[in-house]
């Protein structure tokens, strides 16, 4: 199965997910939303990681009206991993 984001951490914490669907303007999809989910966990158990940054491959970031449903599906996801670490 073809990964559909990428996940890089550089020295100083950053963390960049790159939706890696530029063929498809990076349009959302049921396995891209499953990957950003268990990326967004993992990354928030890594004690190294400051931030996250997330971009999309190509021109296109996503499709606005994809990512604006989106937005709020995976707000408790994203306020829920990042909202419980501890510094």
């Amino acid at each position: 199965m073809h990964k559909m984001i990428s996940i890089f951490i550089d020295e100083r914490g950053v963390a960049t997910i790159t939706l890696e669907r530029a063929e498809k303007h990076n349009a959302l999809c049921a396995q891209m939303l499953d990957e950003l989910k268990d990326a967004v966990t993992n990354l928030s158990f890594n004690k190294a990681v400051r931030v996250v940054v997330l971009t999309g491959a190509g021109r296109v970031f996503v499709r606005v009206e994809i990512w604006n449903g989106c937005v709020n599906r995976y707000k408790q996801i994203l306020l829920h991993a990042f909202g419980q670490r501890q510094s």
